[in-house]
């Protein structure tokens, strides 16, 4: 079985948002660009301003700011993997499919090594649900706590994208009658 960086994706959305972390900061949400510009542009207008704008009232708060440096990481992390992730790969599996079909079928059971048996689904729902129980400490019974702040977090989401966009349509219109007006002398 293969799997596609966009069902990925897809799946570990769909685990993420079903089991939320508690300590979550800001929606999930995120797209794969083939393109690094536009990429750059996103990344900017939805984590680089958004950091600094909770920087800034952590600030305000007099505590000290993280967003930015939990950004940064992020994107660094981001860019170790843009080589593996921003291309197609392929291996033969023609050995592991003939030990496959050699070994008994009580290996077979003992070592499943096929491929074919993987629900990925699953897989995130149970790699997501590992993560909130064994890396982060977080209690199965604090779900339906963290999809309610999900859904704020959610609605901030919503609210954040629609005035980046207002903003963004502004200082467009406003470079627009600019270049109109020198045009026009």
């Amino acid at each position: 079985a293969s799997i596609s960086w966009k069902r990925a994706y897809q799946f570990a959305w769909k685990a993420l948002t079903t089991f939320p972390f508690d300590n979550m900061i800001w929606y999930p949400d995120g797209s794969f660009q083939k393109s690094k510009p536009i990429n750059a542009i996103l990344e900017f207008l939805f984590h680089t301003i958004p950091a600094h704008l909770v920087d800034l009232v952590q600030l305000i708060r007099f505590r000290e700011p993280f967003a930015v440096r939990l950004c940064h990481k992020m994107h660094s992390g981001v860019r170790l993997l843009d080589y593996f992730m921003l291309r197609e790969w392929s291996w033969d599996t023609e050995n592991v499919d003939k030990l496959l079909e050699w070994i008994s079928g009580e290996d077979r059971v003992t070592f499943n090594f096929d491929l074919q048996d993987v629900d990925f689904e699953q897989y995130f729902e149970n790699y997501v649900k590992g993560i909130r129980r064994y890396i982060l400490k977080q209690e199965d019974n604090t779900v339906p706590a963290a999809r309610r702040k999900l859904r704020i977090l959610y609605i901030l989401h919503l609210v954040l994208r629609f005035i980046m966009a207002a903003l963004f349509y502004r200082v467009v219109t406003g470079f627009l009658s600019i270049f109109i007006s020198f045009a026009e002398e």
